[in-house]
């Protein structure tokens, strides 16, 4: 196939499927590696657990059945919290291995078993994890979230360290909190006024809240050439909210 292909993690809604919809738009063949399908029938959608290595390498498999190579792998599958937020300390074992078996673990399997795709593209090729703006910057009470995205950083610094003789360039958007049914879900189910939470959030941001269109953008940018010579960094999406 001539056309360019993107790997997404967590593409069947808010930020992943805005990052779906803009390598779409822009030519490429998309795959989609989440646990839930989406209606476009123009993403193709492998239903994949990224924390399970078994689920992972079954998903290159099958890409490998219709592309043997790919140009772009978009880490972006994640979650705030299992059940339980608050203090450390508070936190079960089983919360703490649910988060950072998502959010840490899943970018590693990812990234391990999807390079081998990468390094046969003769195209500029990339991996962008998306993070958080809790990688800079702890919130109280955010658990292992926050921890984890910050182990993401570190990871994603390795990988542009041991992939660059490779010409694979790795970089991270961080992204503080992004309009999307994910924090809607989130504080549904605690019978929070979602609303008023953002209307809180837009008082905080200067240039008002982030949409996930605005991640796909920044994803997008760092995947082509007119980022060529940028490798290992990490990319704060905030709206001037940590100034």
């Amino acid at each position: 196939m001539n056309n360019k292909c993107a790997v997404v993690t967590g593409g069947s809604s808010g930020i992943g499927l805005a990052v779906c919809h803009k390598f779409l738009t822009n030519g490429y063949v998309v795959y989609n590696l989440d646990l839930k399908k989406n209606n476009d029938k123009k993403i193709n959608t492998i239903i994949c657990d990224v924390s399970q290595e078994d689920q992972v390498i079954r998903a290159v498999d099958e890409i490998k059945k219709h592309n043997s190579e790919i140009e772009v792998l978009v880490n972006c599958a994640g979650i705030f919290c299992d059940k339980v937020r608050g203090e450390i300390f508070s936190i079960p074992i089983e919360e703490w291995n649910k988060v950072i078996n998502v959010n840490l673990t899943g970018v590693f399997l990812v990234s391990k078993y999807f390079v081998p795709l990468l390094m046969k593209s003769k195209h500029d090729v990339s991996i962008i994890n998306i993070s958080s703006d809790q990688a800079i910057y702890q919130k109280a009470g955010g658990g292992p979230y926050g921890i984890s995205k910050a182990a993401v950083s570190a990871l994603t610094k390795t990988l542009a360290k041991d992939l660059v003789k490779y010409g694979i360039r790795v970089n991270e958007v961080a992204a503080a909190s992004v309009r999307t049914n994910f924090i809607n879900k989130y504080f549904n189910e605690r019978n929070m006024d979602v609303d008023e939470i953002y209307n809180k959030m837009a008082q905080q941001m200067p240039f008002g809240l982030i949409e996930p269109g605005a991640i796909a953008n920044a994803v997008y940018w760092l995947s082509s050439e007119d980022a060529k010579n940028i490798t290992g960094q990490t990319l704060l999406i905030d709206s001037g909210y940590l100034l």
